[in-house]
C-alpha cells in the first residue's frame, strides 16, 4: 500500500503547483470569460430559481431576500459538485504522467481541491459583495466564522472525490453514476428551502446529508439564520468526517495497483 504522509507531499510539491497552475491557466486564459462564467452561472441559477419557487410560501425566512437565500447555499453547492464532477475522471486524465513517473497519486485530486479552493475565493468574494450592498443589517460577527464551513465543505468534496476517482480507475462508467447521484443531492440539499422545511420523519434520513452542515452554516454566518436541531447538523459534520477519512485509507489501498488499471 502506498504511503501517504507529509514529507511525501512536501517532497513533490513542485508537482502539485504544476498540476494546478496548469489547470488554473488553462480555466482563465481568456481571463474575461473565465472570471465571467464564473460569477455568471450561480447567478443565472438563482434568478432562474428564485422566480420559479419565490411564490412557494415556507421555503426561507422572513426578512432574509430569497434570490440572496438560494445565492448563499447554491454558491458552496456549485464548488462542492464542481469538484466532485472534475475529481471523479481525474486519476484517468493523468495516466500518461502516473505511467511515467512515481509520485503520491493524492496529489492529483488534491490538486482539483486547490483549483475548486480557487474558484471558490471568487464566488465567495461575488456573494459578499451582494450580501453588504444587499442585506447589511444582518452583518455580524457570525461571518467570521465563514471560513470554518468552507473549510467543511472542501473536506467533504475531498473526501468523495478520493472515492470517486479511485472507483473510476476501476470501474470506467462509475462516472456516469456521479452526475446522478449529485443531481439528486441537488434537490435533497437545502438550497432552494430551509432545513426546517423537510418532513419531519424524513429529517433523521436527510440529515446524514454533507451539504446540511455547510448550506446552515453559511446561511447563520450570512443571516443568522438558526441551526437545524443539534443531532441532525452533528450526523452531517460525522458524514463528511466518516467520507473524508475513510477515502484516504480507500485511496490508499488503491493508489498502487493505478498504473496497473490504467
Amino acid at each position: 500500500m502506498q504511503k501517504i504522509d507529509m514529507k511525501d507531499l512536501l517532497a513533490h510539491k513542485e508537482l502539485l503547483r504544476a498540476l494546478v497552475l496548469r489547470q488554473l491557466t488553462v480555466r482563465y486564459k481568456q481571463t474575461s470569460v473565465g472570471l465571467g462564467w464564473m460569477i455568471l452561472q450561480p447567478l443565472v441559477m438563482m434568478v432562474i430559481l428564485a422566480t420559479v419557487f419565490k411564490a412557494m410560501p415556507g421555503l426561507s425566512p422572513s426578512g432574509v431576500p430569497y434570490s440572496l437565500f438560494i445565492l448563499s447555499a447554491y454558491i458552496p453547492w456549485l464548488i462542492f459538485s464542481r469538484i466532485i464532477g472534475e475529481g471523479t475522471g481525474c486519476i484517468l486524465s493523468e495516466q500518461g504522467l502516473i505511467s511515467r513517473v512515481f509520485f503520491p497519486r493524492i496529489i492529483i485530486p488534491l490538486a482539483l481541491v486547490i483549483i475548486g479552493a480557487c474558484d471558490f475565493l471568487i464566488l465567495i468574494l461575488f456573494l459578499l459583495i451582494s450580501y453588504f450592498l444587499v442585506t447589511p443589517e444582518f452583518i455580524s460577527i457570525n461571518l467570521i466564522t465563514l471560513p470554518i464551513f468552507i473549510l467543511i465543505l472542501l473536506m467533504g468534496a475531498s473526501g468523495i472525490v478520493l472515492w470517486t476517482s479511485a472507483l473510476n480507475v476501476r470501474y470506467r462508467d462509475f462516472a456516469i453514476v456521479v452526475p446522478f447521484f449529485l443531481s439528486i443531492l441537488f434537490f435533497l440539499s437545502p438550497i432552494i428551502y430551509s432545513s426546517s422545511f423537510w418532513p419531519e420523519n424524513l429529517r433523521n434520513i436527510l440529515s446524514f446529508n454533507p451539504m446540511l452542515v455547510v448550506i446552515d452554516g453559511f446561511r447563520w454566518a450570512l443571516f443568522g439564520v438558526n441551526f437545524g436541531a443539534l443531532n441532525h447538523e452533528l450526523s452531517s459534520l460525522l458524514t463528511i468526517f466518516v467520507i473524508f477519512f475513510s477515502g484516504l485509507i480507500f485511496f490508499k489501498k488503491c493508489a498502487d495497483d493505478f498504473a496497473d488499471n490504467l
